[in-house]
Parts: C-alpha cells; structure tokens; sequence
C-alpha cells in the first residue's frame, strides 16, 4: 500500500500537474513503441517524464527499470551485498586494498556501543574527543541506510546525543573540488557511475553528477536534488540538470541557488575516477553489477559507497538511456530469455 501511495504521490500526480505534456495521440504513440521494444509495461515513461515535450527525441533508449533489478538479482550474490549495503564493512574492504574510501570517524551499532574506525569499542568521552578534534563539520548517516534517508550534518562545534545514533557512522565532511563546490558548496555534490564485470573487462555505461539543493544535507534526488547527465567518455556534463517530476517541471542551466553554470563544466580526475572504480570493481567479484558514488576531492576521487541495486531512474534523466548499452542489453536479454548474456564487446 505505502509503494502504490508513492507511485501516485511521485508519478501520478505530478503527471497531471506538469505543463508542457505531449498530445495524448503521441503518448499513446511512445508507449506502444516502448512496449513493443521492451515487452513490459513502461513505467519510465512516468518516471523519467517521458510524457512532456522537452522530453530527448529519441526515448526508446529508455528501459522499465525491473528489467534492469532483475539483472542485478540474478547477477549479484545475496550473500555478498553486505560488502555493499553494510558501510563500515565496505570501507574496510576497499582500504584493505589501498583504495581512497571516505573513512568514518566512528560507528554506533544498534546496540549502543561506540567503534572507531578499527572496529575497537571505545567510550562516549573518547568518540567525543574525536569529534572535538575535528576541524569540519561531521556527517552522520544510517550504516545500513539508502537514498540519503536519515542522514544529517552537524556544524563544527555543534553538540549530539548520540542516543540519537544508534545504527549509524560519524564521517567527516569531505573538501570537495573547486570546480563541483562551486555548483553547491554545502553539500558534497558527487557522481554515480555504474560498473558492469565482463570477465576480466570492467565497463561503465552511464554516470550522473547529483547535485544538492536547498537546506538537504546530501546531493540525493530524493531530497529534490538536481541530476545531470556525464559524458561517460570524457567527463563532460551534457545538456541540463532536472529534478524528480514531484519537485517540479523546471531544467537548469544553472543552478537556482548559487547562479553556477553547468555548461562546459568538466569533471575534474575524470580518467582517475574512471580507473578507481575499475578496480574497485574487480575488489568485489561476487557483485558485478554496481552503482557507485564518488567524491572529488581537491587531491582526487575518494569513494563515498556503492550500491548492488543501483537506480535505473537517475542513470537515465540525461539524453540517453541505458537500453542501447552493454548493461541495458544484458538486461533485456535476461527478461526475453531467462539466459544471461554478457557480450564483451
């Protein structure tokens, strides 16, 4: 009942609030052209907006996303997602590999008890001298959390209960590049980029910049962040920056609180951030499907997490979709066939 309240909320509704939507004949069109292509019902015709004008021309590239969920069920590993879903457990893999992984200050388990970074219990004085020592301010977010739920900064100085805390880590907030503080200072604005084994050849399809909005404390879409398509190539950012259809039906070109332009703008260590993720894939072989996020720091990229059930939606706000991709083609294939199948070209 709650997900069909939210398909209405975030989909439904917004539909009929948005006003630049095509005839009724063409969306009747485009649907009947994604069905015939993907053989399921084309929920990304909502969710990615399909229905307005300024929508890309060419939408078939643009997937359902359960065919791309069930690919990352079949392909990951139930038993290795805690490498992903379990934050403290990821950072200790991806460092034990002398990867760059953005590092907790400590962790309050579900129980109460309080562990530094070495996983040693330590007492609320200690963990308060940490932060005491610390000269940023510090972002505390669930340990097991997705979509930015829960997360929250607290400014240098500020006091915490940390019976409030319960189930979640301490990390210290991040400098970020010049070039990304620049669209939004307050918020570590990071890129999600996706990465798919194919034997011993890692590829990424997509990637995103996340862009943060407002008083949110992460760059999540679902806080009304702004998303923005990269060129996976070459780290450029493409076209403009939208939002989810229930924050409204505005494009950016620039950001609406800063004045930042996103034209022209390049991601900086793009060829760093592409190899980093390349082997932190190959970390972490049980889960060859991955979405990660990355900051960028003024030294480079450093990873932020990773995710085995990454979102299709975000991957797909740009001018192109992910259906005409190695990953997209995978998937479909999965869905038509039962068969995995994996080309590596």
């Amino acid at each position: 009942m709650g997900r069909m309240k939210d398909k209405i909320s975030h989909h439904i509704v917004p539909y009929f609030k948005m006003p630049d939507r095509k005839p009724l004949t063409v969306q009747l069109v485009d649907l009947w052209h994604l069905y015939r292509r993907y053989g399921r019902l084309p929920t990304q015709y909502l969710s990615n907006m399909l229905y307005r004008k300024c929508a890309p021309r060419d939408i078939l590239s643009l997937m359902p996303p359960i065919q791309l969920i069930e690919l990352q069920e079949r392909l990951n590993d139930p038993s290795a997602r805690n490498l992903s879903e379990d934050k403290f457990v990821f950072r200790k893999t991806l460092e034990g590999h002398g990867l760059p992984v953005v590092r907790e200050l400590f962790q309050i388990t579900e129980t109460g008890e309080i562990r530094d970074a070495n996983n040693q219990k330590i007492d609320e004085t200690a963990a308060r001298q940490i932060l005491a020592e610390q000269n940023t301010p510090v972002f505390v977010k669930p340990t097991l959390g997705t979509l930015g739920k829960g997360a929250f900064v607290v400014p240098l100085g500020d006091d915490i209960d940390f019976r409030s805390c319960t189930g979640c880590i301490f990390q210290p907030f991040l400098q970020q590049h010049e070039v990304l503080a620049a669209l939004k200072p307050d918020v570590i604005n990071c890129v999600r980029i996706d990465t798919l084994l194919i034997g011993d050849k890692c590829i990424s399809n997509a990637a995103v910049l996340k862009i943060g909005r407002g008083d949110a404390p992460v760059d999540n879409a679902g806080f009304g962040g702004l998303i923005i398509q990269i060129d996976i190539e070459t780290g450029r950012l493409i076209g403009e920056a939208r939002q989810k259809a229930r924050f409204g039906a505005e494009a950016f070109t620039t950001h609406p609180e800063t004045g930042a332009s996103f034209t022209d703008v390049q991601v900086p260590f793009w060829s760093e951030l592409r190899a980093l993720v390349t082997r932190a894939a190959s970390i972490l072989p049980e889960l060859p499907t991955l979405g990660w996020d990355v900051a960028i720091t003024p030294d480079g990229p450093v990873l932020i997490e990773v995710n085995s059930l990454w979102h299709l939606d975000i991957m797909q706000f740009g001018k192109t979709g992910l259906g005409d991709t190695q990953v997209g083609r995978a998937a479909v294939y999965l869905d038509r066939t039962g068969e995995l199948s994996l080309g590596s070209s």
